[in-house]
């Protein structure tokens, strides 16, 4: 795994980025020895968002895309429980209109505890 990790991230660096890992997952091979799959991003890390561990997940906003983009969401958390996946495109947060992970991270941010909001 840490040569795949390797490789990736000089793949992401090659284009000014870093390598962002989502998951990964390792499969028995009688001929080669263990074979790792990566699934990941190349991203710009200023535009990384990570929310509270409470709330469980990391988000990235895009230039070319308006909302926040869910890139991983951890088990058992708020956003797990909530139904957000890897991949999901949030653009509305408690009715007010989201237009980057910025501004969803501060959302969060401004919920009471124990609060239910629609996403």
């Amino acid at each position: 795994m840490e040569r795949a990790q390797k490789a990736a991230k000089e793949r992401c660096a090659r284009d000014g980025s870093e390598f962002y890992l989502v998951d990964s997952t390792t499969t028995p091979s009688f001929l080669q020895g263990p074979a790792t799959t990566l699934y990941g991003h190349c991203i710009n890390p200023r535009e990384l968002v990570r929310t509270s561990d409470g709330f469980g997940a990391d988000l990235i906003g895009e230039r070319d895309i308006r909302g926040a983009m869910v890139l991983k969401v951890s088990a058992g958390s708020i956003a797990d429980v909530a139904g957000l996946k890897h991949g999901d495109l949030v653009v509305e947060y408690d009715g007010h209109v989201i237009d980057a992970a910025l501004t969803l991270g501060s959302a969060i941010l401004e919920s009471a505890p124990g609060s239910v909001v629609s996403v």
